[in-house]
């Protein structure tokens, strides 16, 4: 699952779906998760939030969001890089 936005909301239903089992994935636009907190903590709930197994990613820019076959694919700029999650 992929997830537009490193918001509480975002952060809170990324958790919650990789507690159910799903594999998740937070695309943020900006240079940290939950930017309106302190960078301090906002780094401490990256970390701890990735070694539950979630994967985020910062800087991110969705170019495009397509399917194949039975999948929907998520293409994005990660850190300049175009990327297909």
């Amino acid at each position: 699952m992929v997830i537009l936005g490193g918001g509480p909301l975002g952060i809170e239903f990324a958790q919650m779906f990789s507690r159910f089992g799903t594999k998740v994935c937070v695309l943020q636009s900006s240079e940290r998760i939950v930017k309106r907190e302190e960078t301090e903590l906002a780094n401490l709930l990256q970390k701890y939030l990735e070694e539950e197994g979630i994967e985020i990613y910062t800087k991110t820019e969705v170019k495009s969001v397509f399917q194949k076959g039975n999948k929907k694919i998520v293409k994005a700029s990660v850190n300049g890089k175009v990327k297909n999650l």
